[in-house]
């Protein structure tokens, strides 16, 4: 399959190939034969039109009062120990996959009348969150306000489940609102070239799980895929990958990673997913990715992604649409299902 947008030459298995302005390749070029060079702008980190306003926000609350038998918006966030990965089917043990096991009965939940739960998350985790039940209890907070249980989330509802990670300080509350629109864009760009204004499960999952990942004015680093000392976990395989992404990028002389490096690792990775005319919005959601990321750092004005936003921003350059994109440009059919490396839209064993 030839990759689109340009000539290519040396292509040899072992040579580095160069990406230049132009036709198609008139041959196939080799997935993982060498790298190719992405032409494009600077970077410009998008504002969000009539992004909802903080004073506004805690005079008037949207859940002031939730109704007896509703789901709190807060999620509950902490570090999961390995006994409990064990105990709960989540941890692979002797190289062998274990089933997830049925989420255990909750208790009725307690009526809350604040507007904004802040999350209480402890700054240096021992261990990763459980990223499937997070994203299960969101799923079903969210749905505690929408009128069906499969309902698709709306932008102002993802907004305010994310304010339960919202920081205190109140000159980080504007930049985190602003970080959080970045994020539904970004789990609506998953699905290009689809134009959506709601998020299903998937893409509301991933978009939410980054919340808790702002600079406020530290990342939490909830997953664990920027630490030295890393838990052998379920989620090792997915951190081992992530880190072979930040060893081969190129980088800057501060070490840090720009926009065009950005697009041309993931590019090289996923060639094999992509076709010609699907490319154009595979690459429209990388640059939505990394000003979101660039974003996770506001106030601060950046340009380029160091490990923890680059490696979160890497989680997500794998979940895109890549069949659904096919489909809706070439009519191809394609019915291959998201990577969804987290497993976050799996059923639990019964």
């Amino acid at each position: 399959m030839a990759l689109p947008f340009g000539t290519y030459s040396g292509a040899v298995a072992g040579v580095p190939v160069t990406y230049a302005g132009g036709g198609v390749a008139a041959a196939p070029v080799p997935f993982g034969s060498g790298a190719f060079t992405y032409a494009g702008g600077a970077p410009v980190i998008q504002t969000v039109a009539a992004a909802p306003v903080m004073q506004t926000f805690a005079a008037q609350p949207i859940y002031q009062q939730v109704p007896v038998g509703v789901p709190s918006m807060e999620p509950t966030v902490r570090a999961v120990t390995r006994e409990e990965m064990i105990a709960s089917g989540r941890l692979r043990v002797a190289g062998e996959a274990v089933q997830r096991a049925a989420p255990a009965p909750q208790a009725a939940p307690v009526v809350q009348t604040a507007a904004v739960e802040v999350a209480a998350v402890d700054p240096e985790p021992l261990g990763s969150i459980d990223a499937w039940a997070e994203v299960a209890q969101g799923w079903e907070a969210v749905h505690g306000v929408l009128p069906e249980p499969s309902s698709r989330v709306p932008r102002q509802v993802f907004v305010d489940y994310c304010m339960n990670f919202c920081p205190t300080d109140p000159n980080l509350q504007e930049s985190f609102v602003t970080y959080v629109n970045a994020l539904f864009d970004t789990g609506t760009a998953l699905m290009l070239p689809a134009q959506k204004e709601d998020l299903g499960k998937h893409c509301f999952g991933y978009a939410s799980l980054l919340a808790g990942e702002y600079y406020g004015p530290q990342p939490q680093d909830r997953l664990c895929l920027n630490q030295q000392e890393k838990p052998n976990d379920i989620y090792a395989e997915i951190r081992a990958n992530l880190d072979e992404d930040w060893a081969l990028v190129e980088k800057d002389e501060a070490g840090r990673v720009n926009i065009n490096a950005f697009i041309n690792v993931f590019f090289s990775k996923f060639n094999d997913l992509l076709i010609q005319e699907t490319a154009p919005y595979y690459q429209q959601f990388l640059e939505q990715v990394f000003n979101t990321s660039l974003t996770m750092m506001l106030p601060a004005q950046k340009d380029t992604l160091g490990g923890h936003c680059f490696r979160y921003g890497a989680l997500l350059a794998g979940e895109f649409y890549f069949d659904a994109a096919k489909d809706a440009v070439a009519g191809c059919g394609c019915q291959s299902p998201v990577l969804d490396v987290l497993g976050i839209t799996q059923q639990p064993a019964q």
